[in-house]
């Protein structure tokens, strides 16, 4: 799930164990990342995405399923489309 949309970033320095360079490393060898940021924006995508998608679901736990249904991949989304965007009008 690679994304065009670029945005502005920040550099910063990240200490990693070898295996976990390694591994990294491996990713932009297979392809599909350019570099080793790419790999690293993908992951912390994806661990929000989760973080999302665990508070959503507490969310329907604790109000007895919400509107009776379990969400959907696309309430899912639109949560983390609402996230991105309260985000980034914070930082304006």
């Amino acid at each position: 799930m690679l994304r065009s949309d670029r945005m502005a970033t920040v550099n910063c320095k990240i200490a990693l164990t070898p295996d976990l360079l390694g591994f990294l490393e491996q990713k932009v060898r297979q392809g599909g990342y350019d570099d080793l940021s790419e790999v690293v924006r993908e992951a912390v995508r994806r661990m929000q995405e989760a973080e999302t998608r665990r508070a959503v679901e507490e969310f329907d736990r604790l109000f007895d399923g919400g509107a009776k249904h379990p969400a959907t991949e696309e309430d899912i989304a639109e949560v983390v489309r609402l996230q991105k965007r309260t985000r980034q009008k914070s930082r304006a």
